[in-house]
């Protein structure tokens, strides 16, 4: 059974690819011009990437960061500077899902998502991981993995249904 530390790493690693996907694919949609098969595309993957997102974050805040506050003697601190970036990434997140896939803005809001992205799953990773590693028993790792998971397949948080509307209709 993985624990948390594997789990999160692959969502981490889902994120990245969806990432990787819309920079892969930014300078053909910018030379595209109208083609809205590329516009729709690009406006599918970010649509997921906010969801999955706000997913994450929703169920690492009701189970991750309480470990870490309980576990490390400066989790309050350490949870709390986390938690404060990812309030920036999610609001940044919901322009990215309002802006116009055919426009500069989306590509800009792509580019704002994504490096606030990257910088709080290395931040995690390097900062908060090795440090709740060393102070959970195997046990305990594993157990808060079920946790996630099980929190991870209930339906997405309300912000997230909110979020995942185009012109009052679901998407």
């Amino acid at each position: 059974m993985a624990d948390v530390f594997e789990l999160l790493r692959a969502e981490h690693a889902e994120v990245e690819k969806m990432l990787a996907v819309l920079d892969e694919n930014s300078e053909d949609a910018a030379g595209a011009g109208d083609d809205e098969w590329v516009a729709a595309a690009r406006a599918s993957v970010a649509r997921w990437l906010v969801i999955e997102s706000f997913r994450h974050e929703a169920v690492k805040e009701q189970f991750f960061w309480p470990a870490v506050r309980a576990n490390l003697p400066d989790g309050d601190e350490i949870a709390g500077q986390a938690r404060a970036h990812e309030r920036q990434m999610v609001a940044t997140l919901a322009r990215l899902h309002e802006a116009d896939p055919a426009t500069s803005q989306f590509d800009q809001m792509i580019d704002a998502a994504s490096s606030l992205v990257r910088y709080q799953i290395e931040f995690e990773e390097t900062e908060i991981w090795p440090k709740l590693r060393a102070a959970m028993r195997p046990g305990q790792a594993r157990r808060l993995a079920q946790e996630l998971r099980n929190a991870g397949n209930l339906s997405p948080a309300p912000q997230v249904a909110t979020l995942a509307t185009h012109g009052g209709q679901r998407v």
